[in-house]
């Protein structure tokens, strides 16, 4: 209901992300229809990269103009970007997908002030 609820608050269907997480490639939402050029642009560059640089390399190609500033560009990319607050979801371990580094990281609004069990009935 969360996560559906955001989607329906958005004031356009332009949206090319929505972020359940602030961290690397956990809880982003993709509109389908933009999967097969994300998924292919992830496949030519995955071992080059990590995903989550991937995929801000893959909103600049998209959004940003050649040459545009770092300002210009990130309001360009926020415009087609939105993060929920707080966090749902939150990385489990210590090991990241980049070859011999240690994920520290902890998503610090990670499940605070939501309440996600609503008291109900099942239907018969």
């Amino acid at each position: 209901h969360i996560i559906e609820s955001f989607i329906n608050k958005q004031k356009t269907q332009d949206w090319f992300m929505l972020e359940y997480s602030s961290l690397g490639f956990i809880g982003k939402m993709f509109h389908t229809s933009d999967l097969d050029a994300l998924v292919n642009f992830f496949l030519m560059f995955s071992a080059d990269k990590p995903i989550d640089w991937l995929l801000e390399y893959y909103q600049d190609t998209k959004y940003c103009s050649f040459g545009a500033d770092i300002q210009t560009c990130s309001r360009t990319k926020s415009l087609h970007r939105f993060r929920f607050r707080p966090s749902l979801f939150q990385h489990i371990g210590i090991y990241s997908s980049l070859k011999g580094k240690i994920q520290k990281l902890k998503d610090k609004d990670f499940g605070k002030n939501i309440k996600l069990f609503k008291a109900h009935e099942n239907p018969h």
